[in-house]
């Protein structure tokens, strides 16, 4: 039976890695807030970075790492010039929360565009804001670069706009009529977000992989490495980041998200019902996660292994590592979790342990939960258990033994 791993950022965090999205935005806040001068210290900016618990215990766990590593003053300028002028990211900035992770801010993107989807009425050329609605002019006020106001100008319950005449479109042709042109509205909106993409891809390579050499190579990467690991066969990993192939010998995962040695990255939202049922609006797909994989080619690979794995019926076993469940994979998770004999769920603590139940029950139902547990045998394992794991999952007559290159295990 084959050893499928399911890889989510807190492996990268299991590695002491500042991947947390509180991390990007605590750097891109400084580097866009200050007059940046040549040399840049990767570990002279996480100093200044005290907002971030992550960041501060990253930087302690591999400092010599990162104090070695400098950050090329022109890839800093690229981060600056993309995000100074980003609606996205001086939206995040405006309501950054220090608990909130790279799920709760799918989660932001995806209330942004349906509340500017509801409030846009493509049959009007005027934006409206009911009394009892507070929370749509907020988000407004923040993307409001196609209403007709002044840039200082309040948004408030109750108030009605003008949209702007370049935001606007002849409908029929010749008619003299003119409503509100939405594709062009959000595909400026998803420019935007594609340049905070940029961004990150960029941060996640100057600022956490530039080190992966060094790390690599430290004890607190020792300490952390997951032997376990070294008996997969095949790896699905969530992460832009190349942390299992850098840090374990000869490992490879798909990246369905996308990677930092790509163009670009996924970074959406999931499908909602509407995508299910089909209609004839589309100025929101591209936000979406399964439209982006497909125009970047990320997900090419997985699907030719699904095909050959799933499609023709190889058992196989689900191990997760760091990998919250959340919905927000819905779509993903399921093509794991229906078809697998096995399924283990690693957790961190048992907070986490009750979040990723309850996540598999927003998923499948408690019917679905139920048939994990009776005929997949679902089990939660403690990341601090899971090399207990080995015996459970390694074939009739294979031994491990210890090897000299930084504690990997192979397999007779």
């Amino acid at each position: 039976m084959k050893n499928v791993f399911l890889i989510g950022n807190g492996f990268d965090l299991h590695h002491k890695l500042p991947t947390k999205y509180l991390d990007f935005m605590c750097v891109a806040e400084y580097l866009t807030s200050n007059t940046l001068k040549a040399p840049l210290n990767t570990g002279k900016i996480f100093e200044k970075c005290i907002k971030s618990a992550n960041i501060q215990m990253c930087y302690q766990a591999h400092k010599e790492a990162f104090d070695s590593i400098e950050i090329p003053f022109e890839k800093a300028g690229e981060i600056t010039d993309l995000l100074r002028e980003n609606l996205w990211f001086n939206y995040f900035l405006k309501t950054l929360d220090t608990d909130a992770g790279w799920i709760d801010f799918e989660k932001e993107i995806s209330m942004v565009i349906a509340k500017l989807d509801y409030n846009i009425d493509e049959d009007s050329n005027t934006v409206y804001f009911s009394r009892e609605d507070t929370l749509s002019p907020f988000i407004f006020s923040f993307f409001k670069f196609f209403i007709d106001v002044e840039d200082d100008t309040e948004i408030c319950p109750g108030d009605d706009f003008d949209i702007k005449d370049n935001y606007l479109k002849e409908y029929p042709h010749n008619s003299n009529i003119f409503i509100v042109d939405k594709k062009m509205i959000f595909t400026e909106l998803y420019n935007h977000l594609i340049n905070f993409s940029k961004a990150l891809s960029l941060y996640l390579s100057c600022f956490v992989e530039s080190a992966f050499d060094l790390i690599h190579k430290d004890r607190c990467t020792s300490e952390q490495r997951i032997d376990l690991l070294n008996m997969a066969n095949n790896a699905i990993s969530f992460n832009y980041t190349n942390t299992l192939e850098r840090f374990y010998f000869n490992k490879f995962a798909y990246h369905i998200h996308g990677s930092t040695k790509n163009a670009n990255i996924v970074l959406g939202v999931n499908p909602n019902e509407a995508d299910d049922r089909g209609t004839n609006d589309t100025s929101l797909i591209k936000f979406k996660k399964y439209y982006q994989r497909e125009v970047f080619g990320s997900a090419i690979e997985y699907i030719k292994w699904y095909r050959e794995t799933i499609g023709t019926n190889t058992e196989y076993r689900v191990i997760t590592i760091g990998h919250s469940l959340d919905e927000t994979d819905k779509d993903i998770i399921s093509d794991m979790f229906l078809h697998a004999k096995e399924i283990y769920v690693t957790y961190y603590d048992a907070n986490c342990k009750d979040d990723y139940i309850a996540n598999i029950i927003k998923i499948f139902g408690n019917d679905g939960f139920n048939k994990f547990q009776k005929e997949q045998g679902l089990e939660f394992v403690p990341l601090s258990d899971i090399e207990q794991l080995k015996d459970k999952i390694k074939p009739p007559n294979y031994e491990f033994y210890k090897t000299e290159d930084h504690g990997k295990i192979e397999v007779v």
